[in-house]
This record gives C-alpha cells, structure tokens and sequence, in this order.
C-alpha cells in the first residue's frame, strides 16, 4: 500500500516507531510544503504471524520531498489485504 500526504514543514520532521522505545528520528526537511509518501508490504503477513521472529516482516518506504502547492492526500496503489480491515 502506498499513500501521500502534503505537509507544511519548518525545518525537520520527526519519525517515531509506535511499539519500539528508541529515540525518534528527526529527518531534515526544506521549509514550506513537503510531499510524504509512505510505502508498506507485507502487513497482513506480520499481522497474522504467530511466531516470534529474529527479523522485521513488515516493510516500510518512506521518502519526503518538497513542493510548491499543497495536493489533497490520497491513495497511489492499494488498499492492501491488511488495510481493507480499516475501510468501511
């Protein structure tokens, strides 16, 4: 599944991971208008995975860049098999 979202930046933007409690990551970032793209595979998997695993199954891309006008989010490839759990 692969969504975009325009956000309005000062300067960084800060990552966080919801179930680890490292440090988040602050991502530079140029000031104004900023395209985020999030990209995952394999939610449904890691979902319904029972096991306890050595490594992540869930996989995630996420590029930022800048624009000159803000654009209504949306949708660019799914939803995915996990995601349509969320839709109604």
């Amino acid at each position: 599944m692969t969504v975009e979202r325009d956000l309005e930046v000062e300067d960084a933007i800060t990552i966080r991971e919801l179930y680890v409690q490292d440090q988040p990551s602050t991502v530079p970032a140029t000031p104004g208008w900023n395209r985020l793209r999030i990209s995952v595979r394999a939610r449904y998997e890691a979902a319904n995975t029972a096991a306890v695993l050595e490594s992540a199954v869930e996989q995630h891309l996420i590029q930022l860049w800048p624009v000159t006008t803000w654009t209504e989010s949306r949708i660019i490839t799914g939803p995915d098999r996990y995601g349509q759990n969320y839709l109604g």
